[in-house]
C-alpha cells in the first residue's frame, strides 16, 4: 500500500500540469510539452519503483510517451513548415472576363450564364 501511494504522488501532479500547460500558456507546440512531462513522470516513478513488473511497465509507458512525443513534434514541425513556407506557386492563367458570373448546374456543379464570355490565357516561362 505504501509503494502504491508513493506511486500516485509522483504521478498524480501531470494532470492539473497538463491542463495548465493545455490552458494558461502559449507554448508553441503544448502536446509535446505535455508528452515530455508524462514521459519524465513515469520515467521517475520507474525509476523509484521497488517491484520489478510494476518498474518494467512504468518505464514501457515512459518509452511510449516518448515516442508520441517525438512523433507530435515532428508532425507539427512538418505542418507549420507546409503552412508558412511552401507557397504555392501562380498559376500561370489569367481570366479575364466577370468572375462570379455564374450559376447552379445539377450536373455539372457552377457553370456560366448564357452569353457570358470568358478569356483565358496561358503564359509559360
Amino acid at each position: 500500500m505504501k509503494q502504491f501511494l508513493k506511486l500516485l504522488l509522483i504521478l498524480i501532479p501531470g494532470f492539473p500540469l497538463s491542463i495548465f500547460i493545455l490552458k494558461f500558456t502559449s507554448f508553441f507546440a503544448p502536446f509535446v510539452l505535455i508528452l515530455a512531462l508524462w514521459f519524465l513522470l513515469f520515467l521517475i516513478a520507474s525509476i523509484t519503483e521497488k517491484r520489478q513488473t510494476v518498474k518494467i511497465i512504468l518505464f514501457n509507458l515512459a518509452a511510449i510517451m516518448l515516442i508520441l512525443g517525438c512523433f507530435e513534434a515532428y508532425f507539427w514541425r512538418v505542418e507549420v513548415d507546409r503552412l508558412t513556407y511552401h507557397q504555392p506557386p501562380a498559376s500561370p492563367h489569367r481570366i479575364e472576363g466577370k468572375k462570379y458570373d455564374t450559376v447552379y448546374d445539377d450536373i455539372l456543379g457552377y457553370v456560366l450564364r448564357k452569353n457570358s464570355t470568358r478569356t483565358v490565357t496561358s503564359y509559360y516561362n
